[in-house]
């Protein structure tokens, strides 16, 4: 085993648990923490905006690239058969099972990220409560 194909997928996986730190992190931020109503956070809400849309791509792109790897182990060759393997291990594998119900809500948390003018009050489809103390106490 050469040193690149020990360290790429080691720095891909680092990197998508820093991104899924950084996704979590910021979601919380954005539905627990800061107030709604105040418009001096808007811009700092912006920014929260943006990296957690930068964190769902980073783990996508992690994600792909942790399929590729393992399709790389599990065809036994390079990089042009693991590719071409990719179908057989999307298809027939447990870990293609799991791939790709990890990549639908991905996508979907996507588009939700990046097209969202509201933030992430909508996670995959489904309305948060972003203050719910206030609820419990009377406040909203």
């Amino acid at each position: 085993m050469t040193l690149h194909e020990l360290l790429l997928p080691t720095l891909g996986r680092w990197l998508g648990l820093l991104a899924l730190a950084i996704l979590v992190g910021g979601l919380v931020l954005e539905l627990f923490v800061l107030p709604r109503d105040l418009a001096p956070l808007e811009s700092a809400r912006r920014r929260l905006r943006r990296w957690i849309t930068v964190a769902v791509a980073i783990l996508i792109v992690t994600s792909a690239g942790d399929l590729i790897a393992r399709a790389r182990v599990m065809s036994g060759g390079d990089l042009s058969q693991a590719m071409a393997a990719l179908p057989l291990v999307l298809t027939r594998t447990h870990f293609g099972a799991i791939w790709i119900s990890r990549a639908s809500p991905g996508r979907v948390a996507f588009t939700r990220a990046a097209g969202s003018r509201r933030g992430a009050g909508v996670v995959a489809g489904h309305r948060v409560d972003r203050q719910p103390h206030r609820a419990r106490r009377g406040l909203g």
